[in-house]
């Protein structure tokens, strides 16, 4: 045998014992993975079922065709084809058939209650029974999304369903810092009509985060591991946040349960003209308005000529324009938090009404509503231990709503039949 054949075995062989060494180390790798799997799906077990889909622009939306159960407060969560918190709707409406797009955040979306129960599901049941004819309120709502992503799911999604009304409920607790923080980042604007065609790392993106969804979805040890790098995650970001993003004590809440030794505020030491036509709450001191617009953004929504506040009324004319072009009418709802009913928060409510109604956009305030119950009756509207609205926060914001819409729909309707 020659000695270059010699040569070629032995680095064959070489190759051969590398790999086997290879294979049997990540032989006691792997036990050691599955058993600590095995340990944690028996101790801990799998979480909640993540239901939400990653679309280039439009992210955190629902994925199509899920059935999954909120661990939260136990109801399942049905999503259409579409990816929607809704039934199935065809793009096109049936003819006779009056379309609403509504568009908001989780209280739109509505998983804290059971279906049917949402308060666009109690204007679709009455409405339909009102005009003896199908009135459709189909759900845009997803979580975390203020004006900013709420125009852009119009301009991408609720307008292939050609609606003839559009309404957006707006919760004065975040939106604003949902739009503003996206303004800061400089992501696509919509104001701008920057919506970017479909990159391949757009598409990398995607299948990256479908993958981390089947992980987090199958795997115990990934929940585990993700949870805890996410919690350090959120920690940096607050360590090292801009300023504009600081919040101030100016605006901060106060604890539901007042220090013993917290000292007594007179009223008259409080800036709140909301007082004045809604007295405080027994044993909850209002709170009074900011003296300065600081740099923060997170203070803005008490100011009406704030940077938030400005970006917030741009995004407003232009859903109404795309809305208008498309041939239908725009609606604004808004409601405060329940901390901000409690303690009297003194928002530019009234400048906010008077605007909507001089640019030709409809509008549902039942703020009065809330802030005339007492303290225990406001309670009872909310999901315990949760911000959103229960099934009687939906019924009520329903209810008092639901002849506004009638009147508008009517109204629509005769401006259509005379041609205007």
């Amino acid at each position: 045998m020659s000695s270059a054949t010699t040569d070629k075995l032995e680095s064959r062989a070489s190759t051969l014992s590398l790999k086997k060494k290879l294979l049997f180390s990540l032989i006691p790798i792997l036990l050691f993975l599955g058993g600590l799997e095995g340990i944690l799906r028996v101790t801990v077990g799998l979480k909640q079922l993540r239901y939400k889909c990653h679309y280039p622009l439009l992210d955190n939306q629902y994925c199509p065709n899920v059935v999954a159960v909120k661990d939260t407060n136990g109801e399942t969560i049905h999503t259409n084809s579409d990816g929607l918190l809704d039934r199935e709707y065809d793009k096109t409406p049936l003819a006779g058939t009056f379309r609403v797009a509504v568009l908001g955040d989780s209280f739109t979306a509505g998983e804290e209650v059971k279906d049917g129960h949402e308060f666009h599901a109690l204007w679709e049941e009455e409405l339909t029974r009102r005009f003896q004819h199908p009135v459709e309120f189909i759900n845009f709502g997803v979580g975390g999304i203020g004006p900013w992503k709420e125009l852009q799911t119009y301009h991408l999604r609720a307008r292939e369903y050609k609606p003839d009304l559009t309404v957006l409920a707006m919760y004065w607790e975040n939106d604003f810092d949902n739009s503003y923080s996206k303004f800061m980042r400089g992501e696509p604007n919509p104001l701008k009509d920057e919506y970017p065609v479909e990159s391949f790392l757009e598409q990398a993106q995607v299948i990256r985060k479908s993958f981390n969804q089947w992980l987090w979805n199958n795997v115990s040890l990934y929940q585990f591991t993700h949870t805890r790098y996410h919690m350090l995650e959120h920690q940096f970001h607050q360590w090292f946040r801009p300023e504009w993003r600081e919040v101030p004590d100016q605006v901060r809440p106060a604890p539901e349960t007042p220090s013993p030794t917290a000292q007594p505020v007179s009223l008259e030491d409080i800036d709140n003209d909301l007082i004045k036509k809604y007295p405080p709450l027994p044993g909850i001191p209002p709170k009074s308005r900011p003296k300065d617009n600081l740099e923060t953004s997170l203070d803005d929504p008490w100011f009406f000529d704030s940077d938030a506040w400005d970006l917030i009324r741009k995004l407003l004319l232009k859903l109404k324009q795309e809305v208008e072009a498309d041939g239908g009418r725009l609606v604004v709802m808004h409601f405060l938090a329940e901390y901000q009913y409690r303690e009297r928060h003194d928002m530019p409510m009234d400048e906010f009404n008077d605007f909507l109604k001089k640019n030709g956009i409809g509008v549902i305030d039942p703020n009065p509503v809330f802030l005339k119950m007492s303290a225990d009756e406001l309670h009872a509207q909310y999901v315990p231990g949760d911000i959103h609205f229960n099934e009687a926060g939906n019924k009520k914001l329903a209810d008092f709503s639901m002849d506004y819409l009638e009147q508008f729909i009517r109204k629509m309707k005769q401006e259509k039949a005379s041609g205007q």
